[in-house]
């Protein structure tokens, strides 16, 4: 079963099930990693696709809770399949489901290339079919926007063989940049390395997601060294230094004041020393 099938039965399947906002844009987002990550064969239903919930939170603009919640009802409804991870690492697995495989027992090659033809009006999905049909509004988005865009368009098959080099949290850095902006270059990564020297990944990808919000074309203009600088500057946050030293050092320095308030001259104080100031003779010098 071909994308643009897929998207005709789920459009059909939307008139007789009432669907929530939230479950329309989560399976919307899991079709397009399917279809991003789908075999040679180009069958959508054999293809088993791994995101966590980082990465959905980014796609979708949902809290957590909301991608549970939605997630839930479209196993229910036989939308999707959905195989939970086993630990770190090990982000869950997704996969179109049963409404689908056995609708694809019953199509005969007629009724796919129907929806082949119908389903160009509705969606906007990398596809083959949908990327010859398109071609001339595309190459028009690509006279209006400026050099840098038009030469990421005119030559869509970059390296990115530098990306199976990187750590985790570097990759998950990367992952959110590509989801939020669009391409990494490999020309950033002396910036990438340098600004997760001082912070942590999740303040990084925060301050991803955060900026895109007003600065979206700016960030795709100049890159990711447009984050250095504020990163760097502390405004999403820091590393913690110091660990357990410091907090020791903070302990001592306490119970050092809290001596120092109870004895300001900072020295042993007898009791008579002590009564004699607390208790003063009456029309004594002050």
């Amino acid at each position: 079963m071909k994308l643009s099938t897929v998207f005709n039965q789920y459009s059909r399947f939307r008139l007789d099930h009432e669907l929530a906002h939230s479950e329309e844009i989560l399976f919307i987002a899991l079709l397009a990693q399917i279809n991003w990550a789908r075999g040679e064969n180009n069958n959508l239903l054999n293809t088993k696709v791994v995101i966590g919930n980082p990465k959905l939170v980014v796609l979708t603009r949902m809290s957590i809770k909301q991608i549970q919640r939605a997630r839930n009802s479209l196993m229910q409804r036989g939308l999707i399949e959905f195989k939970k991870g086993t630990g770190k690492k090990h982000y869950a697995e997704y996969s179109l489901g049963p409404y689908f495989k056995n609708l694809d027992k019953n199509l005969c090659p007629d009724d796919q290339v129907n929806d082949q033809e119908n389903v160009q009006v509705y969606v906007q999905v990398s596809d083959q079919v949908s990327v010859q049909r398109n071609k001339s509004n595309r190459e028009q988005e690509y006279f209006n926007k400026n050099s840098s865009n038009e030469e990421f368009c005119e030559n869509p098959s970059q390296d990115e063989s530098f990306l199976d080099d990187l750590n985790q949290y570097e990759r998950q850095v990367v992952d959110t940049w590509i989801a939020v902006i669009g391409p990494f270059q490999k020309d950033w990564l002396n910036d990438l390395h340098e600004v997760l020297k001082e912070c942590y990944p999740s303040q990084v990808k925060n301050a991803i997601t955060t900026i895109a919000r007003t600065k979206a074309e700016v960030m795709k203009e100049q890159g990711f060294p447009y984050l250095k600088d504020p990163l760097l500057k502390g405004a999403f946050g820091r590393r913690g230094k110091g660990g357990t030293a410091k907090r020791n050092k903070s302990r001592v320095s306490k119970e050092d004041w809290l001596e120092r308030f109870k004895n300001p001259a900072g020295r042993t104080i007898t009791d008579e020393e002590l009564e004699s100031i607390i208790y003063k003779p009456t029309g004594s010098d002050k």
